[in-house]
Order: structure tokens, then C-alpha cells, then sequence
């Protein structure tokens, strides 16, 4: 699962929960997240910004298909 998240000054943490199983990583400098060996199945994805400023994102039901990267495009944060 990739994305980017804009603005992509602001440090976000990206977890994928399916079931009782969890996945998790930050943005990096340029706002671009990767979250690797995920395995298929529907994930619901939080974006958790680290500025209070920003109020958290939650995508449902992101599907993750064996041998293809889901790629979530730009995701904007707001305020």
C-alpha cells in the first residue's frame, strides 16, 4: 500500500488494521508512505497526523490484491 499525504510537511502515522492483525508506518520527507509486505485482504486505514492542527483520515475497505501494489494517490490532510 503506497500513498502521499499532503501537505507533506506534516508527519503522519499510516496504520492498516484487517481483523485483530495491524500494519503500520510514518510519512516520509516528501509526504510518501509505503507499507510493504501486506498481505490481500480489506484494510481500514487511519492517517494520524503528528501536528494537533490536523484531525485524523480513515479510508474503509482498501483492498489489497496478491502480486499488485494498492496505491492510495495523494491523501490531504485537513484542518
Amino acid at each position: 500500500i503506497k500513498g502521499e499525504v499532503d501537505p507533506a510537511t506534516i508527519r503522519t502515522a499510516i496504520i492498516a488494521v484487517i481483523g485483530e492483525d495491524s500494519i503500520s508506518t510514518y510519512t516520509d520527507d516528501l509526504g510518501k508512505f509505503l507499507l510493504q509486505g501486506v498481505t490481500p485482504g480489506v484494510y481500514d486505514i487511519s492517517l494520524i497526523p503528528e501536528e494537533l492542527d490536523y484531525i485524523t483520515k480513515l479510508l474503509d475497505n482498501v483492498e489489497v490484491v496478491l502480486g499488485e501494489r494498492s496505491d492510495l494517490g495523494v491523501i490531504t490532510l485537513d484542518q
